[in-house]
């Protein structure tokens, strides 16, 4: 579905099982998709402000994440199932497909964002280790630095600034937090994303985006005698 920036809504169409997406700089629209039922190898699209889908074209594995560049590039964070080992790898393409490269992140990454010069942060996250963290790559794919952060790491987006936001969930509550960091890792600022009262209540976070007035939507979860609920909250 597509909206105006006044919600209203727009128009509809139809595409193949999606599961993520990231918008064009140009006005198109990139989505990930199923390809086949075995769940091996995903699709990436671009769809034009039409609906009409302009190119698509296969990627190796799972598509967990999407993130587009601002020179129209899209990345895409992918996880390789293999028995009780998974792989996560982020491929650079084209607008039209092309493979610019790829390489290896940390078998726990779950969250992707791309900075407008290019960096690529990733948030992962262990259970082993009890805690997340954030790695920070060059547009070449060569790891630059990385901080731990408390809990697991649910959402990425960069200011066009530099400074990075991160959604993560705390282990001890119900609820969560936002930091703000610099490109290097140091705080700049933080706070609680509280879950809702209630012993039978929890909140879950999700993906975190920034919009156009430096807002901060973040994607909430909020589970209630078995019943969920969605939302996007912001600051």
């Amino acid at each position: 579905m597509q909206y105006d920036t006044d919600l209203v809504y727009r128009r509809l169409w139809k595409s193949d099982a999606v599961t993520a997406l990231a918008a064009h700089p140009g006005g198109d629209l990139f989505t990930a998709g199923l390809r086949d039922s075995a769940a091996t190898v995903d699709f990436i699209g671009r769809i034009g402000p039409d609906g009409q889908e302009r190119a698509r074209w296969r990627v190796p594995g799972r598509i967990d994440r999407l993130a587009a560049g601002s020179d129209g590039t899209v990345m895409a964070l992918t996880a390789v199932v293999n028995g009780s080992v998974v792989r996560h790898r982020i491929h650079h393409y084209s607008a039209d497909g092309a493979p610019l490269r790829d390489w290896q992140v940390a078998d726990g990454a779950e969250s992707l964002a791309v900075a407008p010069d290019g960096t690529v942060f990733v948030g992962d996250w262990t259970s082993s280790k009890g805690h997340g963290s954030v790695s920070r790559y060059g547009s070449n794919g060569w790891l630059q630095t990385s901080w731990d952060i408390d809990g697991r790491p649910t959402g990425i987006d960069v200011f066009s600034n530099g400074h990075v936001a991160v959604a993560h969930q705390t282990l001890e509550a119900s609820g969560g937090q936002i930091d703000i960091f610099t490109a290097n890792g140091a705080g700049v600022r933080v706070w609680d994303v509280p879950g809702a009262a209630g012993e039978d209540v929890q909140s879950v976070l999700g993906d975190l985006a920034i919009g156009a007035a430096i807002d901060i939507y973040l994607l909430v979860q909020i589970s209630q005698d078995r019943h969920r609920h969605g939302g996007l909250s912001f600051r």
